[in-house]
């Protein structure tokens, strides 16, 4: 077996002088049967002819043996080569066909790529399927999730049996101005347990402690993007204090390369305990108004516990705290409980699967068109397909040649499909803007495109 396959390997790089070979050794034969066949009183001509029909085929015998010394690698790129030659010999097919798959495939590949960022990609967290997102229901407007106030959240925050975490946050605005030019950046207020709940660990430092949520307790953690940028990626900036909004504030971490929080607003640089909201002015601090709803909720499930048997739960606490707070609690008795990954998607979900459903079926019809242009072009061949099997050529080899064929033009297809969908999508997805729910936190430019696109094909 060993010296079989050495001696194929060799005929693969001695291929022309073997080939010179076998043609001196079938002329020798036929020299030889020539002389035979004139011995016996034939005519030169005859006995050349008669020696030709007693040989056989010699075009069969030297593809027989060609075949015999060759690797199957070999047959394969003779194969891919004449199929591209087919394809180039019929300029007008190949166009029409390749185009007409190109136009399904870049459709279908589109839509899904948005499919799969908006609704099928999960959450950047560990265990995302136990985060949801909590609110409560309005039932004066058709009931409508509504945020919640601080003192809303605190007591949902100490009464709950169903959350391991129950984490606010809100929008927020901070200008540094320890250094000149000062810097506006967008920010995040957030109880003190928003890293451990989201499973993430600062690249650098710690995230917040419980005690950081009192009031004058100023600390913050930096995105990793600001770190960067501002702070020239310095190690020493744990501990060090800079001027936010005019007043120092205590570098406790800096968040990992890529985090975002919240998923939706890949802007936010920097994130600081509702401390801020608890400091005592002039007026009543935000976190004592039960009537101020500012806050998003987000919480993680205890394991085993399902989103209706934590509404179930959720349900009794709003209903003793609007008996409780009639004033300000008695539209609001009841909660609204969904998976974050659902929250995201929003509205957009049902119209993105039918969309792909209908994309679905144009390429379903595109591949039936080409598979009727095969087909017709398979009949204008049946000539040559008698003449290469008159030559020598065996069933299987023609199957396998026009199924190389097949997938050669399958290839040129998608091809031209991922290059319309990465063209599509990176012209249509800045006009879409936000109306596409996890589109700017999915990423989706030519680069992570592209990747998504060939991760699915």
């Amino acid at each position: 077996m060993l010296r079989e396959a050495l001696s194929r390997i060799r005929g693969t790089f001695r291929r022309r002088r073997l080939d010179d070979e076998f043609d001196d050794e079938v002329r020798a034969h036929l020299d030889m049967l020539t002389d035979r066949f004139i011995a016996r009183g034939m005519d030169p001509e005859e006995a050349f002819y008669a020696a030709r029909r007693q040989f056989g085929g010699v075009t069969q015998v030297r593809q027989h043996q060609h075949d015999r010394r060759a690797l199957p690698f070999d047959v394969l790129a003779q194969d891919v080569r004449h199929a591209f030659r087919q394809l180039g010999n019929a300029k007008g097919f190949t166009a029409s066909a390749a185009l007409t798959l190109a136009l399904g495939i870049g459709a279908s590949t589109a839509v899904f790529a948005v499919l799969d960022a908006v609704v099928l990609r999960p959450l950047p967290y560990a265990e995302s399927d136990r985060l949801m997102s909590f609110r409560s229901l309005d039932r004066r407007v058709a009931p409508r999730p509504t945020p919640l106030s601080y003192p809303n959240f605190f007591d949902f925050r100490k009464q709950n049996r169903v959350f391991e975490q129950l984490v606010c946050f809100r929008d927020e605005r901070f200008t540094l101005t320890e250094s000149l030019p000062s810097l506006q950046v967008p920010g995040q207020i957030v109880s003190w347990d928003l890293f451990p709940m989201l499973g993430v660990q600062p690249e650098l430092g710690r995230g917040f402690l419980p005690e950081e949520e009192k009031p004058g307790a100023r600390v913050a953690v930096l995105s990793h993007g600001l770190w960067k940028s501002r702070f020239g990626g310095e190690r020493g900036i744990l501990g060090r204090s800079i001027r936010i909004n005019g007043r120092p504030f205590t570098v406790v971490g800096v968040a990992p390369n890529g985090f975002q929080f919240p998923v939706n607003n890949p802007d936010v640089q920097l994130w600081t305990t509702l401390s801020e909201d608890a400091t005592v002015t002039e007026f009543t601090p935000i976190t004592e108004q039960r009537g101020a709803r500012v806050l998003d909720v987000i919480g993680r499930l205890k394991p085993g516990v399902s989103a209706d048997q934590a509404q179930a739960q959720m349900d009794l606490v709003a209903g003793a705290l609007a008996r409780q707070y009639s004033d300000d609690n008695k539209n609001i008795s009841s909660t609204w409980v969904r998976p974050e990954l659902e929250r995201l998607a929003g509205r957009s979900s049902k119209p993105l699967w039918i969309l792909l459903g209908a994309v679905m079926l144009v390429l379903l019809i595109a591949c039936a068109n080409v598979a009727n242009l095969l087909l017709a072009r398979s009949t204008q061949r049946v000539r040559e397909f008698a003449l290469r099997t008159a030559l020598g050529a065996s069933r299987l080899a023609i199957m396998r040649q026009t199924l190389i064929e097949s997938l050669a033009l399958g290839l040129l297809g998608a091809t031209g499909g991922v290059v319309l969908a990465v063209g599509a999508l990176k012209l249509a997805l800045p006009l879409a803007g936000e109306s596409i729910p996890r589109i700017s936190q999915a990423g989706i430019d030519g680069r992570v495109l592209a990747f998504t696109i060939s991760r699915r094909c």
